[in-house]
């Protein structure tokens, strides 16, 4: 995972391909940048194949379901798995070695800026699904999610990461196991 226009760079100059999570508009960021400089400076074109989005991902049979549990239980989880940058900057010595981090990389090719906490809080189903840097609904809205996002960022690569928060091993069993009998066959079939 890169996001440094430095280890970007370095990515295209070694062929190396990118995983990269946050929004469509700041992945897409980041593979323009990325592609721009392995075709401007490195001389080669890097494909769908070496482009990865990393999402995390909340599964249930209907969206009913998910409408029901979204604000008491799906949005906590998934701030409660992101929650790692609140507390790093709480904590003054990691907040200054994050302030070090960034002072020796550039990030000036970015436009598009994280949402705050507080507006990650107030997101609706609609929103998640419009900024898409986490999948959440029903199997048909989830593999609608991949297929757009796959087709905006030009990546054929796709992570998910579905132990959000405190999710139990049998809620994350249940939710690869929706994912596994009804996105992947409809996927495989796109």
């Amino acid at each position: 995972v890169a996001g440094s226009a430095e280890g970007l760079e370095w990515a295209a100059r070694n062929h190396v391909g990118l995983v990269v999570q946050g929004t469509v508009p700041q992945a897409n960021e980041i593979f323009d940048y990325y592609q721009g400089y392995a075709e401007q400076q490195c001389g080669w074109q890097p494909s769908a194949g070496s482009r990865a989005v990393y999402r995390d991902l909340y599964i249930a049979p209907t969206m009913a379901e998910i409408r029901r549990e979204y604000q008491d239980t799906i949005l906590p989880l998934y701030l409660a798995s992101n929650e790692h940058e609140t507390h790093n900057q709480a904590i003054p010595k990691i907040a200054e070695l994050r302030r070090e981090q960034y002072t020796e990389r550039s990030y000036a090719y970015q436009a598009v800026r994280k949402a705050s906490l507080d507006q990650r809080v107030r997101r609706t189903i609609e929103d998640v699904h419009r900024d898409g840097d986490w999948l959440v609904g029903d199997p048909d809205a989830v593999t609608e999610q991949i297929l757009r996002q796959r087709k905006e960022c030009n990546a054929d690569v796709l992570v998910i990461r579905p132990e959000m928060g405190t999710l139990s091993f049998e809620e994350i069993e249940r939710q690869l196991e929706l994912f596994a009998k009804e996105v992947l066959p409809a996927l495989k079939k796109a």
